[in-house]
């Protein structure tokens, strides 16, 4: 195998689980701010605004009654607000990321024309007592995010990619400090609702990197000790990591066996092996897709070569292209190819 193609495989995989696991949360810009909101690709059944016109799951577009950045044009929003049986607000992080699917675009907007939207969908969305809880909760999160801004300044920034074993007591008075500014602004409900998942995977990174630095300890006692430390991780996250370690070991072997020769059938046994027949099945199905994708898109390049050579006006050369998309894919394929023809990739 060749050493440094299996090197970089495994920097992918492991640059993955950094990202899931790897930064503290507080690394994910989570200041003033605020994340830069991404197209929801899928659909969020089970999160609702119950009362008003207002539905998470329709296009931002057909139901804002206001224009949307161009950042979010096009996209579904993220999250939305559930009430009870009382009409009361059931607090959860789906409140989180819909405040954040708007707050993404500062920079386009002003903090005040975010706020200033966001409290028009809540005032028309929701019935009282939920409409006074979700604002309660909107100014309260904005102070947060606000607040963030110097405390980020006040305590600096970790990443724990080049964190030395010096850094650990630091690293666990920032976490406290960080909790202590959560449940400051947001109440303690609020704060567990909204940073909950994310302050169990940072302990769990914090304890792991104790053990792991901590030279007074043997190997087995390393082991043990990282195995018990699983168990401060949520039910759910603990099944994704399991899920996340498999791939990683299914994506080493499949690079093993292409590399060295082997048959669709031999990688299709593999794959049965470590992960069952199902998903072989599923896996053999997407090989498929990705190759007959890959067919169309290398025909579709040599097409649009000849095009970007024509004496064409530009006008005329913007139609032909869309045409020349259209009649090699799908519409969602479309944007994928749109964005690999922008970066000059496969």
């Amino acid at each position: 195998m060749n050493g440094r193609k299996l090197a970089g495989l495994l920097f992918l995989c492991v640059a993955g689980l950094a990202l899931w696991a790897g930064y503290i949360s507080i690394q994910t810009n989570e200041t003033a701010g605020l994340p830069q909101a991404v197209q929801n690709t899928g659909v969020v059944d089970d999160v609702v605004v119950t009362q008003g016109d207002l539905s998470v799951n329709e296009p931002t577009s057909s139901k804002l009654p206001f224009k949307l950045p161009k950042s979010l044009e096009g996209t579904d929003i993220d999250g939305g607000f559930r009430v009870d049986e009382q009409g009361h607000l059931i607090v959860d992080k789906s409140i989180k990321r819909f405040m954040d699917y708007f707050l993404g675009t500062v920079g386009e907007l002003s903090v005040e024309e975010i706020i200033t939207n966001l409290e028009t969908l809540v005032q028309g969305a929701l019935a009282e007592p939920a409409r006074t809880e979700a604002m309660t909760i909107l100014r309260n999160y904005i102070d947060y995010k606000q607040g963030l801004v110097q405390l980020e300044q006040d305590i600096g920034e970790v990443n724990v990619l080049t964190l030395d074993a010096g850094q650990l007591g630091g690293m666990a008075e920032r976490l406290r400090i960080i909790r202590e500014t959560r449940v400051t602004f947001l109440g303690e409900d609020v704060a567990n609702a909204f940073f909950g998942e994310e302050e169990a995977v940072d302990q769990y990174t914090l304890k792991k990197l104790q053990i792991v630095n901590n030279q007074d300890l043997t190997d087995a006692e390393k082991k043990e000790q990282l195995q018990g430390a699983e168990a401060m991780l949520p039910a759910h996250i603990k099944q994704q990591r399991e899920q996340t370690q498999m791939y990683e070991q299914l994506t080493v072997r499949e690079y093993e066996l292409k590399s060295a020769g082997a048959s669709a059938a031999e990688v299709y046994a593999a794959r049965a092996e470590m992960v069952g027949d199902e998903a072989a099945q599923r896996l053999a199905l997407l090989d498929a897709e990705r190759e007959d994708f890959t067919r169309r898109l290398r025909a579709y390049r040599l097409e649009k070569k000849a095009l970007d050579d024509t004496a064409m006006d530009q006008t005329d050369k913007t139609a032909a292209l869309a045409r020349l998309r259209q009649s090699h894919f799908s519409e969602l394929e479309i944007r994928r190819v749109a964005a690999l023809d922008r970066i000059g990739r496969e």
